[in-house]
């Protein structure tokens, strides 16, 4: 166990923050604990912490949402031990809330709050009003205005036909869950659907009124989800449910997710299906699908895609979105890759259709080893290479070269597939220009000239994309070459333009 414990805590400190969730999965797979261990320690770690292991808890970060914990262990009920099931499914099905317990109707007819004043479970009738109010304009901004399937019928698991929603003093830094177990499946004639129940921290109003509301939209979200496809993983999920917060309010709690800690800026070589903390901070996925094309439709669609075929598909539902759009899953990466260099300080607003880009600092992260202003210089992959759908961005100072070329020589690993691009601006980030090309030959060579004329900055970067065991090693050279009289024809080149929606 000492031993475990040190290779645990290891892993936190070069990868970044655990969570439970991330920690019971790494051990699981392992074999160093059983069904009943993990099932037991993800439900506990939403409801009573005191019954988890402390090398399970050290070095841990506390998820505000407890959804993926619970939806990892209602898809290990069915392996567990007949004891060890029915205890956590009591849990996870139909809390508790104490006694007397209290039933209020949303104004508007849509939700039943379970709630009482005495007990660990306490809070106040005023508090559990604006619960309501929260969680009504939720279910009216996503499901009527967006368009968003509305969450099914709990066929009166609860006492009625309303959503319920029950007020728990939920475990440490925990703000509210949505589960599905002992919930009616397929309800929506999806093969993955089913309805489901919320809870909401009775502490989640000390953070304020504004992250109160951002938590109901957010739990809310998860409804809508478990209504096309309850199965399909905890990132996107987490993705979109961020997303949603800042489709309800325009409070901005959810760029806290993008201002420190594992996010797709700070933490750009994970894999855009990374967990712990990391899904929190990778909406910008989702926005990127909503502002570069129909709005909010496409990240529907993309939900509906994945509701109509049974099982795990998020991926091949992403990829038929795209190609409706007449691009692909590797397409839309690539561009994601060059969007999200525009933060922060590099945000410009004339073609930038989210303004709110400005909030997400420190911006891109670029290795001390990826930065360059005198030429010829070389690099590789570095002590953190990217997983598969990570990126590297590298960033080449040519303020000092403004008529010449800039010779770039990437050489990856051979075999694998890469999306090899580059971004060029100037200094004000109001003109940009970017073009990538997909490098699938064995040899993973690719060479480019791009022009440094009206540029001050070219960024390089590299995906890996393909899965894979082996590691991502690839190496490049920069150089300045005078004298060439056109710029060879690589990739795709376009204007960072995005239409308004």
């Amino acid at each position: 166990m000492r031993y475990l414990l040190l290779l645990c805590v290891l892993i936190a400190s070069l990868a970044g923050a655990d969570t439970v969730l991330s920690r019971v999965n790494q051990v699981l797979e392992s074999g160093e604990i059983s069904v009943d261990q993990a099932t037991s320690y993800l439900v506990h770690s939403v409801f009573d912490k005191s019954r988890i292991p402390e090398w399970v808890l050290q070095g841990t970060a506390s998820d505000p949402c407890g959804t993926a914990a619970l939806d990892k262990a209602t898809s290990l009920l069915d392996q567990c031990s007949g004891e060890v099931r029915e205890e956590l499914l009591t849990l996870l099905s139909r809390p508790e809330v104490g006694d007397p317990e209290y039933l209020y109707d949303s104004p508007e007819g849509w939700f039943v709050i379970h709630w009482t004043d005495t007990g660990p479970n306490a809070t106040s009738e005023q508090y559990v009003e604006q619960i309501a109010d929260a969680m009504d304009w939720s279910w009216q901004h996503q499901c009527i205005d967006l368009g968003f399937e509305e969450p099914p019928s709990d066929l009166g698991l609860g006492g009625d036909d309303c959503y319920d929603i029950y007020m728990l003093d939920c475990e440490g830094g925990t703000l509210g869950w949505c589960s599905t177990a002992g919930d009616p499946s397929n309800p929506m004639g999806y093969p993955n659907s089913k309805a489901s129940h919320i809870a909401i921290d009775i502490d989640v109003g000390q953070w304020g009124i504004d992250q109160m509301k951002e938590t109901c939209a957010h739990e809310f979200q998860h409804a809508v989800q478990n209504a096309y496809a309850a199965v399909e993983p905890s990132w996107f999920k987490e993705n979109c449910s961020v997303w949603m917060q800042n489709e309800c309010y325009e409070t901005n709690h959810y760029a806290d997710y993008l201002k420190s800690g594992e996010n797709c800026l700070s933490r750009p070589w994970y894999d855009i299906r990374s967990g712990a903390m990391y899904h929190y901070g990778a909406s910008p996925w989702p926005m990127y699908m909503e502002v570069g094309y129909e709005g909010t439709e496409t990240v529907r669609e993309v939900w509906y895609q994945a509701a109509i075929v049974e099982g795990v598909n998020i991926l091949d539902a992403i990829d038929v979105v795209a190609e409706s759009y007449g691009k692909s899953f590797t397409e839309w990466l690539a561009d994601y890759g060059t969007w999200r260099w525009f933060t922060d300080d590099r945000a410009c607003h004339d073609y930038w259709e989210y303004e709110e880009s400005r909030l997400w600092y420190s911006g891109p992260y670029v290795f001390n080893y990826h930065r360059f202003s005198s030429y010829p210089d070389s690099g590789d992959h570095g002590v953190y290479p990217q997983d598969t759908y990570g990126v590297h961005w590298i960033l080449c100072d040519v303020s000092d070269h403004p008529n010449s070329w800039l010779q770039f020589s990437f050489d990856g690993r051979d075999y694998r597939d890469w999306i090899v691009g580059y971004i060029q601006t100037d200094d004000t980030y109001e003109n940009s220009n970017y073009s990538w090309v997909e490098v699938t030959e064995q040899s993973a060579e690719y060479d480019v000239a791009v022009a440094t004329e009206n540029w001050t900055e070219i960024v390089f970067y590299i995906y890996n994309n393909l899965e894979s065991s082996l590691l991502v090693e690839y190496e490049f050279t920069v150089d300045i070459a005078e004298g060439m009289e056109e710029e060879p024809e690589s990739g795709r080149q376009t204007n960072l333009v995005f239409e308004s929606n």
